[in-house]
């Protein structure tokens, strides 16, 4: 008799992860394609090319159209795993429900996989470095620098969020502009972790994320100030769920695995603060 139904598991599994990414959900999700089918198999990412600004148009002048066009951007597919281990005794004596911890438990790994190769691919690529003077702390200004590197494209709207590692709590809990309640800057809830969410730095989602934000090298945090449609990804296939029952040993094997490709997607969207920029 199986010990879970694999759909439903699938399931439980894929809404625990989408509870647990920090980064992914900065992340655009582009259509699934059926492209790829291997591990470590190249595939493109289509990126569009800027038409270039208008020009000025001479009385009774022609305009003439340009194409839209294309770039590939490629990238590596991945495939990742992880497996659990319900012994029928233990399941049945142990405290708590060991079916529900092992999908948390598989929700969290391949959650932070995924996030791990996503700040991998920014690390890579990155080109725009702005420098703080502390190791483990951030001030406005610097966080104002940081902005002034996406030129005139600063609206608010324009970007998806700016992660932290929870080293630099204190520092925001330091910056008027983020607390004060005069504020024209601060956002009701400022300071108050939710689901990840620490608050808004000059109408930008702040999110907390201490996997792949701090370099145990270099001792000093990393900071990612990301706009809309600076990352994507692709799925091959969502996570897939199965399990093995072996009889002789009372026990069931339940496994979790994913296929996936991330890619940055324009790096003139993304911005990195930390103190070592070289």
């Amino acid at each position: 008799m199986a010990l879970i139904k694999p759909e439903i598991y699938s399931s439980l599994v894929r809404e625990k992860v989408s509870g647990k990414v920090k980064i992914l959900q900065l992340a655009k999700e582009l259509e699934n394609i059926d492209e790829f089918r291997e591990v470590g198999e190249t595939i493109n990412f289509p990126v569009w090319k800027y038409i270039g600004d208008a020009e000025t148009l001479a009385s009774k002048g022609t305009i003439t159209p340009v194409e839209l066009q294309q770039e590939d951007s490629q990238a590596v597919v991945t495939h990742v795993a992880k497996g659990v281990t319900v012994y029928d005794r233990e399941n049945l004596t142990a405290l708590g429900d060991q079916i529900e911890e092992g999908a948390d438990q598989l929700a969290t790994s391949i959650a932070r996989k995924l996030d791990t190769d996503l700040i991998t691919e920014v690390n890579d690529n990155v080109v725009m470095l702005s420098p703080t003077a502390g190791a483990t702390a951030i001030t406005e200004d610097e966080l104002f620098d940081a902005l002034g590197l996406f030129g005139d494209m600063n609206d608010t709207e324009l970007f998806q969020g700016i992660v932290v590692n929870s080293k630099l709590m204190k520092s925001f809990y330091g910056m008027p502009s983020f607390v004060s309640t005069t504020s024209t800057m601060s956002a009701q809830g400022n300071g108050i972790p939710s689901n990840g969410l620490f608050g808004y730095f000059r109408g930008i989602p702040v999110y907390v994320a201490d996997h792949g934000t701090y370099d145990s090298t270099a001792s000093e945090c990393i900071t990612y100030i990301l706009q809309v449609g600076a990352l994507g990804y692709k799925r091959k296939r969502d996570i897939f769920i199965e399990e093995q029952r072996v009889a002789g040993q009372k026990k069931t094997d339940i496994f979790a695995d994913m296929l996936y490709a991330v890619k940055l997607l324009d790096p003139s969207k993304l911005v990195v603060a930390r103190k070592t920029v070289a």
